[in-house]
């Protein structure tokens, strides 16, 4: 009875625990980043979608026979846009494939597998992708400067280089977010 005693003491002597979110909150809060995840998704298939747009305007106003070995760059680049704009619709789809109801193992797993997905895409796929992208826009400058004034020429280069560098940035924080999300994965219990 004394160990029970003691037991009981120390039981007693524990201070009350407080936790500083209820089990809804947490939820509300992974629904809400589910949520944010799917839109940053929509979001870069959009602006991937708006170039391609652009572009295929672009090559049409353009389109002659005298200079249809010229525009090689553009077919590039607009092909190179399809492919990245078709993965991040697959992973949209796979992130939709995820059952948030079942039990957290599984859950993790799957998550795993998505982010595993995405990490594939990021070092493997998007380099290709940029650098032929990069290829094809080069490839065109030569057509720019000889049919365009030097102040536009000026204005496709910086704009087209700018673009570059403004997607960079964007996918850049994608892999960074993405690649800490898996870590967070690997290192939840």
């Amino acid at each position: 009875m004394e160990k029970f005693n003691e037991i009981q003491s120390i039981w007693n002597q524990q201070s009350e625990a407080n936790p500083k979110r209820n089990s809804n909150e947490i939820i509300n809060d992974s629904i809400q980043k589910t949520k944010k995840l799917k839109n940053n998704y929509y979001w870069i298939i959009g602006i991937l979608s708006t170039l391609i747009i652009v572009l295929i305007f672009f090559y049409y106003s353009i389109f002659n026979s005298q200079i249809s070995k010229q525009i090689k760059g553009l077919e590039l680049m607009i092909i190179v846009i399809i492919i990245r704009i078709t993965l991040e619709t697959i992973s949209v789809f796979k992130f939709k494939k995820i059952d948030f109801t079942t039990n957290f193992k599984a859950y993790k797993k799957q998550l795993i597998s998505f982010y595993k997905f995405r990490k594939l895409i990021h070092f493997f796929l998007t380099p290709t992708i940029y650098t032929l992208y990069i290829y094809g826009f080069i490839s065109l400058l030569p057509l720019f400067k000889q049919n365009l004034s030097s102040g536009f020429y000026l204005y496709v280069l910086c704009s087209g280089f700018g673009f570059l560098i403004f997607f960079s940035f964007i996918l850049f924080k994608v892999i960074k977010r993405d690649l800490s999300d898996l870590d967070y994965l690997k290192n939840s219990n």
